[in-house]
C-alpha cells in the first residue's frame, strides 16, 4: 500500500518527536487513525501538520 496525494499524514513517536532510521513510526492522520508502521525515510515533503505539531513528513511505502 502507498500514500496518494491526498493523503496527509504524520509520522510520530509517543512524544511526538520525529526521529531517523531504523527505528519504527506510526503513520496516520491523527493519532486516532493509524493505518501503518514504516521502518524507514523514504523521501521528504513540507507540510503544514498542527495536530501534531510538526512541519516536516515523509513520504513512505507503509508496511503490509
Amino acid at each position: 500500500m502507498k500514500l496518494n496525494e491526498t493523503f496527509w499524514a504524520a509520522f510520530y513517536k509517543e512524544n511526538g518527536q520525529l526521529g531517523s532510521c531504523p527505528e519504527s513510526y506510526f503513520i496516520g492522520s491523527s493519532k486516532n487513525m493509524v493505518i501503518g508502521e514504516i521502518e524507514c525515510w523514504k523521501g521528504v515533503i513540507s507540510a503544514k501538520l498542527e495536530d501534531f505539531n510538526i512541519t516536516q513528513v515523509r513520504l513512505v511505502e507503509v508496511k503490509p
